[in-house]
Formats: C-alpha cells, structure tokens, sequence
C-alpha cells in the first residue's frame, strides 16, 4: 500500500477556505499521485473526499488522474455527513461537474449506515461500504473507575472539541449555568482551541462564566495526548452537543467511551448509532441547553446510573470502535471491492 499525503495539517479555520497554500498542497499531491500511478499501476486509489466546493475541485482532480493515468479503480472515503446538503445547494453547474465526477467513481466508505444515502444517486447499495471510526487511547486508572460505585463529591463534567458555536460550547455554558441554580457539587470543564474567527463568541463564554459560582467553570485550552487521556480519565459525564454541519463520527465521543465516561451528546449525524439512549450513553436534542442542564442534573443525582452508562459506555467502545476494528474494516470494504472488480 502507497500513501500520497493530500491532508492539510492546518486548523478547521481552514475548511473550504482558498488561498495558496491550499493550491500549493494540491499541486504537490496531483504530481506525486500522477508519478505513483504512472509507476506503480495501483488496482486501487483511495480518496477522502471533501465536503465543500474548493475542497471537492481538488478531490476531483485525484480521481480524475488515478483514471488517467493509472487506470485504476476509485473508492472515495466521506468522514462526515454533509456531502448530500453540499450537492443540494450547488447550482446546475456545479451539480453537473459533481455528477460527472461520481459516475467516474467506482465505490464509496462511508462512517454510518445514515450516511449510505448521501451516495445512492450515484452508486449501487452494494458499492457503499460502512466503515466506522476508531481510535485508541490508554486512560490512567481505568479498571479502577469501571468497577468504582460509589458516589463523589465533585462531578467532572466535561467538553472536549474545538471551540465553535456549532460544537455546541455555548450550550455547554449556558446549561452549567443552569445546573450551578440546583447543585454545587459539579465541576464544569471546557477544553479546546478557539477559531480565529471566534472573539464574539469567547465573550459570551466568559459572560456566562463569569455568571457561575467561582471555581466551577473552568476553561483548560487545548489538550492533547497524556494529558487528554488524564483528563478523560477524571471525567465523569462527557457533553458533545454538537450542531456542527460538517459532523460525521466525532472521535472525541469514542475516546470518551474508552475512558469509561458517561456521554451526553446530541441526537445529530451518526451519534445516535453510536450511542443507543439510556443503555450506553444519553441523547439531547441540538441547540437545547435547558434539556441539555436537565439531562446532566439526572445524572449527577444518580451516579449508579452514571456508572452504569460509563461501563457500557466502554464495552461498546472495546467491541466497536478500537483502531483494530476499524482498521480491520476498511480493509473487508477494500478486499469487497477489488473483489467486485474481478467479477
């Protein structure tokens, strides 16, 4: 297997965004990607495709070269949910030149059985393979917080994703705002990057902070490797309340079941085929910080439940959603389709 490198490494403040680095990048990659089907003469050229315009101007020109001068067969890879809602907003043009591209477009990865849709205008069902997720992380103490019943005295509640609106950290706010009117006994936690773009709404975090009793809303910036693993690992109730339009598979949400966390997240893109409400986790509809505070203040007033959610929680992840499984499933979709081929 050859590996071209197309990813921007850059922030999401990037997404759909045009500038020279962006035409940089690409040009590097059409002309590695030409000289590894010109050598190589792959059976098979995998491609993550993009959700927005600029983005899917650049996909198209992987696929159109691994046609050209590789001869290969395509499978295009979307790690989200917004490629029906791009299409549909497209004018005739560009709904035209995506038509011609997807029919040139042998087969297509997607993280969910919600998303098989998106690509049926296009494709075969048996073309659409599912491929979830998966990550791994090693939590300090895990075994220790699985088997622990007991009540706190201080609940961990935490958000861990970039800091944007559509993320749901607003939400996440105001309902620590509202649960701090019922219990003290919560500790809320924000932790991620601002956007470039995002100074109005880093005022109206603070606002609401500032609104708390001291010490219960902390915001702890980017966290990454150990310190993630720690920080999940002290975390009794995990909030993702995204909207986010982009949204496929958050992997935040799987390492927070690998740290046995008890999750609440929005009924929104695939989450809801990840976590099954009121067995391994709790569902909330978006944009709905008074359900949102309600559905934490449960929780705290029933940390037998708590426990419970964060155990299965973990069983889901283990048997599911491991680097292994995930690996292992892309490499089922991939055999399934050079073996349609040969056909």
């Amino acid at each position: 297997m050859l590996h071209v490198d197309t990813s921007d490494h850059r922030d999401i403040s990037t997404v759909g965004r045009l500038d020279w680095c962006n035409y940089a990048l690409a040009l590097r990659s059409y002309f590695r990607l030409i000289r590894v089907c010109r050598q190589e003469r792959p059976n098979l050229v995998y491609v993550p495709i993009s959700q927005t315009r600029i983005g899917f101007l650049r996909d198209s020109g992987y696929l159109l070269l691994a046609r050209l001068f590789g001869k290969s067969q395509t499978a295009i890879h979307l790690h989200g949910g917004y490629f029906g809602r791009f299409y549909e907003a497209c004018g005739p043009l560009m709904r035209w030149f995506i038509d011609r591209i997807m029919g040139r477009v042998d087969s297509a990865i997607v993280l969910a059985d919600c998303f098989r849709p998106i690509f049926r205008r296009w494709l075969p069902e048996d073309a659409i393979h599912v491929v979830p997720n998966g990550t791994e992380l090693s939590i300090p103490g895990l075994q220790v917080k699985l088997e622990q019943s007991n009540s706190k005295a201080i609940f961990m509640v935490t958000y861990l994703s970039s800091l944007l609106m559509e993320k749901g950290i607003a939400d996440f706010a105001m309902a620590a705002r509202l649960c701090a009117t019922t219990r003290q006994d919560l500790l809320f936690q924000a932790a991620g990057e601002w956007q470039s773009n995002s100074r109005e709404l880093q005022s109206e975090i603070v606002a609401l902070s500032q609104q708390l009793p001291p010490g219960t809303f902390r915001m702890l910036g980017r966290v990454d490797g150990s310190s993630k693993a720690a920080l999940l690992g002290e975390t009794d109730i995990f909030v993702l309340p995204t909207f986010y339009p982009f949204e496929g598979q958050p992997t935040v949400i799987l390492e927070a079941m690998a740290a046995g966390c008890a999750i609440v997240a929005s009924q929104h893109a695939s989450i809801p085929e990840i976590i099954q409400d009121g067995v391994n986790g709790l569902l909330v509809p978006p944009r709905n910080p008074e359900k949102l505070a309600e559905t934490i203040l449960h929780l705290a007033e029933n940390p037998s439940l708590c426990r419970r959610l964060g155990r299965e929680a973990h069983r889901t992840y283990r048997d599911r959603f491991t680097t292994v499984a995930s690996n292992d499933a892309l490499g089922r979709a991939f055999e399934a389709i050079l073996a349609a081929r040969a056909r």
